[in-house]
């Protein structure tokens, strides 16, 4: 009760320092009239008691009607102001969340066709497709470097409101899935790139070929004296298993630690942002 007598105060104050002038006036004119009449000014001391009576007492209670008034109507229209005010902050919380929502949404989808994309089964797949068919598997492997273009575009179509340190290490962690996905990929169709040509041919380019990696370039500087005139193919598939070998299998896992952690994050925060003005759905 102490608090809101004190609040209540307060707003009074508040109240009569905004409208000081006014109060002053109010204050000012029966002073004034007060004085006219002690000093027997004419017109003022005409009037009898009883007409000066009821002139004090339709002015105060006009006076306090008006203050009264005007002190309700000021309250109300403050109370207008907090309301509006809340009703922005809430309709503006609603807005962040929807293109939060909206975000999230193309977040995760992005974050389901990097890890297809960036597949270790994939590369098995293509190397099967070339070591089983003795074939060349040229169309996977473009396929897949445009599919990595897609994911790299998608990936930055995106944007946290709040970008957090999970955020940020995602798209350095990215960034780094892509650039050793695509080097598995063209060590790959390097190799693959030497079918039907004859061991000659091999011996003479492979060694210097501009397109594979320091890694391929090591496994092929090891295993060059066993290139086989009579069988390149299984030399050249013995190579691309020593490529897959090196590869580490999780090396996406990270990546997906990462978007999950920041797809649970994010989800937390729009959930925090309705449920911080009450705009709970």
């Amino acid at each position: 009760m102490d608090i809101k007598n004190h609040t209540t105060r307060n707003y009074l104050w508040t109240f009569l320092r905004k409208y000081k002038a006014l109060a002053i006036i109010f204050v000012i004119i029966p002073l004034i009239l007060n004085v006219a009449c002690y000093f027997s000014i004419p017109f003022f001391n005409n009037a009898g008691s009883s007409a000066w009576l009821s002139f004090w007492g339709g002015y105060l209670g006009s006076t306090i009607m008006a203050g009264v008034t005007l002190f309700v109507l000021h309250k109300q229209l403050e109370q207008n102001q907090f309301e509006n005010q809340q009703n922005r902050k809430i309709q503006n919380n609603l807005m962040l969340y929807q293109i939060g929502y909206d975000n999230l949404k193309l977040f995760k989808e992005a974050g389901n066709y990097f890890y297809r994309t960036f597949s270790y089964n994939n590369l098995v797949e293509i190397v099967n497709v070339f070591r089983c068919n003795s074939e060349s598997p040229i169309i996977l492997i473009k396929q897949e470097f445009a599919n990595s273009v897609e994911a790299e575009r998608q990936s930055q179509l995106y944007m946290i409101a709040e970008p957090t340190k999970a955020y940020l290490n995602l798209i350095s962690e990215q960034g780094r899935v892509i650039s050793y996905y695509n080097t598995v990929l063209l060590d790959i169709e390097v190799i693959t790139s030497y079918l039907n040509l004859s061991s000659t041919y091999i011996r003479q380019n492979i060694l210097i070929d501009k397109h594979s990696s320091p890694v391929l370039k090591e496994i092929i500087a090891k295993e060059f004296q066993q290139l086989n005139d009579e069988k390149p193919k299984a030399w050249l598939d013995s190579l691309l298993e020593k490529r897959l070998d090196v590869v580490d299998p999780k090396f996406l896992d990270k990546t997906w630690d990462l978007i999950t952690k920041v797809y649970l994050d994010e989800t937390l925060r729009l959930k925090t942002l309705l449920q911080s003005e009450g705009t709970d759905k």
